[in-house]
């Protein structure tokens, strides 16, 4: 009990109580799980779903949540099993048969998902969750995005009343950079569902990737007009502002987000861009000290003024103001930007003296450590990057930022132990395309060619215009003897600018070198 404060400790047992009252209801046991699960209290939150299973013995949703908790535990063996058993007891569920698929990829087994997803149709042909579902498991296991277009179009034809499958299919597009075949959906999409908040946003990001710039700051003010309390919407046009140049309209368009939320950080953020970007450094510096005085106890106007500094090299003005923001807010995003500002001051000796102080004052914290780390591995010192990812793991073992760049900075120096961590990267982050990457070709350097190919195309399925994962599928496709295969995966590079660094290793792959 002492670990928690008074309200927190009161809200649990409120709901508690709430969860003992009445058999028949289980709202309060399901928010219950959730902020356990939330606080990462995975034993009580599974001891939680306990009590729930017996109210509510034959719901998939209490299975699906305990094979949910499973799953953040890294015990796949019982999580597969609670999904399992849920699907069983109702086997039109979406959900327990999603989980079940992202396991599947997880171990290798794409089929026994396109088997289950298949079995569901069979009985349900026009299923859209089911048919976007297998789309999905397609373009991450399947080097053939015709197949997964069909199905996305089938799911559409199946489903006109429903948006969903509309915005898939621009998504699908989106991935792999189609930009005109994405605008041209997200347009078919907005012609069938003129109003929905979703299709004008799935819209307008596919005007802004196509580069029509003023097509889609009219897409977002319309969408404003439709949803007048969202500030996300605001931001958006006011980034498009600034991007056009209209650092004016930018500026009164943060001013309405702040009029709707007064403390966003993001809207003060783009205010001062404008402010800064249109020769206006004294307003944004006089926002920034207006709101010191009107929060004494926030970091953000500090925030703010040690960025107009930054912006004009003035780093050790800076560094001050930063260091009064965290003398009113410890926060850990504010003291990487201290350190990066007294190391531009020319402060290094002070900037290391504050890192080793901030770890020892916050020793659950990992985020300097992560920055410092990474400004090593930029600038290929690496035994120092090495160091300092251990540092982080040291704090927090489950960092999977950390794993994956320790994990590829081990496999450059030789050493096996770069297995291990990566593998359990990817136990934690199985779908992140650098973290697969980083193990399939940890894998495939170091013989286990099979396994390290079929990551290394998921990594690109799941990344397909990343450069480099490209570069890996095909040189361990040449080096394989599909030679076939390499050209169909480097095609795209062989497409770049004639000296662009990545053509000439796709080149020299296939040229045998």
């Amino acid at each position: 009990v002492e670990e928690y404060d008074d309200g927190y400790y009161a809200s649990f047992k409120d709901l508690e109580t709430l969860s003992q009252t009445d058999s028949t209801q289980y709202q309060s046991d399901l928010a219950l799980i959730i902020a356990h699960m939330q606080r990462r209290e995975y034993d009580q939150a599974l001891a939680a779903i306990v009590l729930l299973e017996k109210k509510q013995p034959d719901n998939p949703v209490t299975r699906n949540l305990k094979g949910s908790v499973y799953m953040a535990k890294r015990d796949f063996k019982n999580a597969r099993a609670s999904f399992e058993k849920a699907l069983a007891t109702t086997p039109t569920d979406f959900s327990s048969a999603f989980n079940l698929a992202l396991l599947d990829v997880q171990e290798g087994k794409p089929e026994d998902a396109r088997k289950r997803y298949e079995g569901m149709l069979a009985k349900d042909p026009k299923n859209e969750q089911v048919l976007l579902g297998l789309a999905e498991l397609t373009a991450l296991t399947r080097d053939n995005p015709d197949e997964t277009k069909a199905i996305i179009d089938k799911a559409i034809a199946a489903n006109p009343n429903s948006p969903r499958a509309r915005l898939a299919l621009v998504g699908f597009y989106g991935r792999l950079q189609d930009t005109r075949a994405a605008l041209t959906a997200a347009s078919a999409a907005q012609s069938a569902f003129p109003d929905d908040p979703q299709v004008i946003d799935a819209l307008g990001a596919a005007q802004l990737a196509a580069g029509e710039i003023n097509q889609a700051l009219a897409t977002y003010n319309r969408m404003a007009q439709i949803q007048p309390q969202a500030p996300g919407v605001l931001l958006r046009v006011a980034a498009i502002q600034i991007a056009t140049k209209d650092f004016a309209g930018a500026i009164e368009t943060s001013r309405k987000a702040l009029a709707v939320q007064p403390d966003l950080p993001q809207a003060w953020a783009i205010l001062t861009k404008a402010q800064m970007l249109s020769g206006q450094t004294a307003a944004a510096l006089a926002e920034a000290r207006k709101m010191q005085k009107e929060q004494p106890d926030r970091a953000l106007g500090y925030a703010i003024e040690g960025e107009v500094m930054a912006s004009e090299k003035k780093w050790g003005e800076a560094a001050t103001a930063i260091a009064g923001g965290l003398a009113r807010q410890p926060i850990p995003l504010l003291a990487a930007s201290y350190y990066v500002a007294l190391q531009n001051a020319g402060k290094s000796g002070d900037a290391i003296a504050f890192a080793d102080k901030w770890a020892r004052d916050h020793p659950a914290d990992t985020t300097l450590n992560e920055v410092i780390a990474q400004q090593y591995q930029a600038r290929k010192d690496n035994p120092a990057a090495i160091a300092k990812y251990r540092a982080v793991l040291a704090v927090n073992p489950d960092n999977p930022v950390a794993l994956n760049n320790l994990a590829w900075l081990l496999a450059e120096a030789g050493d096996p132990k770069a297995r291990e961590y990566a593998e359990r990267a990817y136990q934690l982050a199985p779908f992140n395309a650098n973290v697969v990457d980083t193990l399939g070709w940890t894998l495939w350097r170091t013989g286990d060619t099979a396994r390290g190919l079929q990551l290394l195309r998921l990594a690109s399925n799941l990344a397909p215009n990343d450069p480099e994962i490209r570069l890996h599928v095909g040189r361990a496709l040449q080096k394989g003897g599909d030679k076939d295969g390499a050209r169909r995966a480097l095609d795209p590079l062989l497409k770049q600018a004639p000296d662009a660094p990545t053509r000439t290793e796709a080149e020299k792959i296939l040229a045998g070198s």
